[in-house]
């Protein structure tokens, strides 16, 4: 969606949330939630995939975030509208 000002983009998923304590620390550079699987502890992923959307949009004076929704997740960025 856009406005005179910023144009926001949103994904959602399904599924499990986010746990509070790591809304903040999942945009770091390789964080992982150890996530227990079998009796083992597993992570998934290599923890670059937000911390590069979070860069980028950084370098466009946008802002980021994630929020827990009923049943699942949804993350989202905001954009300065540039209008020529």
């Amino acid at each position: 969606s856009c406005d005179e000002k910023q144009c926001e983009i949103a994904v959602m998923n399904e599924g499990k949330s986010i746990e509070e304590e790591d809304i903040l620390d999942i945009w770091d550079q390789y964080y992982q939630k150890m996530e227990p699987e079998d009796g083992r502890k597993t992570a998934y992923g290599v923890g670059l995939g937000l911390q590069i959307v979070k860069e980028i949009v950084a370098m466009h004076d946008g802002e980021y975030g994630v929020k827990n929704v009923k049943g699942g997740v949804c993350f989202y960025i905001r954009l300065p509208r540039v209008v020529e």
